[in-house]
């Protein structure tokens, strides 16, 4: 066992300027059980008083690598980085962490990636979070793959009484021996200003299966778009969902599109709901085409 700590401390008074480094590294080997731990933590603080200015970084690395028994092998990386300028009320805190695993003896590769990012300058009352989330798993054995990100974004205006939140996930699969590809997307995006006492939700759903040797293709897109307006009681809602099949060995081609509109007005007790399907056919080997529409409007005080 290993253990080293270094400490780097500066300070000049008259500029008011002061800075820390500590390093810390902690390295553990036992040889017969195949073992091995590295731990590596690195402190910077900056203090310059004169202009309200203070930065924190602090990087943690963690590795352990059992080398001989079961093959695996984890990596951790911590990353915190604090900015406060306290002049012009502003604050940010960065926090990274990446955590890999691979385990050697079954084919098995794991990547988990967080970053979040957080704004908050205090004079104009605002506020941001961001938080990215990365997942990533390759078993090589079974030649799967799969991605998973999420992406969390709020924003948060107090003096104007503004809040946005978006969320995406997006989740890849990808079998290479199957010839199989399945994308879906999923886009949320919430906006409520609360002043005006209006409120809108957007959904966006995307998903695509590409099963490349049977020469098939699905698309499926969904929209939903929620408004509430809640001075003029005020709500409607709006779905759009297409699908789309393309089998390409039969030569057979399908479109559907349902969209469907609803309005309410509480006030005068009025709905309105409005249901267009359109369905598409065109099967190029027979020489056939066929559209249907079908629209159904519906009306009730």
């Amino acid at each position: 066992m290993n253990i080293t700590v270094i400490r780097l401390t500066i300070r000049p008074e008259e500029r008011g300027y002061s800075m820390n480094i500590t390093v810390i590294l902690l390295t553990i080997r036992p040889e017969e059980h195949g073992y091995s731990m590295n731990i590596t933590v690195i402190l910077l603080t900056i203090r310059p008083e004169e202009r309200g200015y203070s930065m924190n970084i602090t990087v943690i690395l963690l590795t352990i690598r059992p080398e001989e028994q079961r093959g695996y092998s984890m990596n951790i990386t911590v990353i915190l980085r604090t900015i406060r300028p306290e002049e012009c009320g502003y604050s940010m805190n960065i926090t990274v962490i990446l955590l890999t695993i691979r385990p050697e003896e079954r084919g098995y590769s794991m990547n988990i990636t967080v970053i979040l990012l957080t704004i908050r300058p205090q004079e104009r009352g605002f506020s941001m979070n961001i938080t990215v989330i990365l997942l990533t798993i390759r078993p090589e054995e079974r030649v799967c793959s799969m991605n998973i990100t999420v992406i969390f974004l709020t924003i948060r205006t107090e003096e104007c009484g503004y809040s946005m939140n978006i969320t995406a996930i997006l989740l890849t699969i990808r079998p290479e021996e199957r010839g199989y590809s399945m994308n879906i997307n999923v886009i949320l995006l919430t906006i409520r200003p609360e002043e005006c006492g209006y409120s809108m939700n957007i959904t966006v759903m995307f998903l695509t299966i590409r099963p490349e040797e049977r020469g098939y293709s699905m698309n499926i897109t969904a929209i939903l778009l929620t408004t509430r307006h809640e001075e003029r009681s005020y709500s409607m809602n709006i779905t759009v969902i297409l699908l789309i099949i393309r089998p390409e060995e039969r030569g057979y081609s399908m479109s559907t599109t349902v969209i469907l509109l609803t309005i309410q007005l509480e006030e005068r007790g009025y709905s309105i709901n409005i249901n267009v399907i359109l369905l598409t056919i065109r099967p190029e080997e027979c020489g056939f085409s066929m559209n249907i529409t079908v629209i159904l409007l519906t009306t009730s005080t």
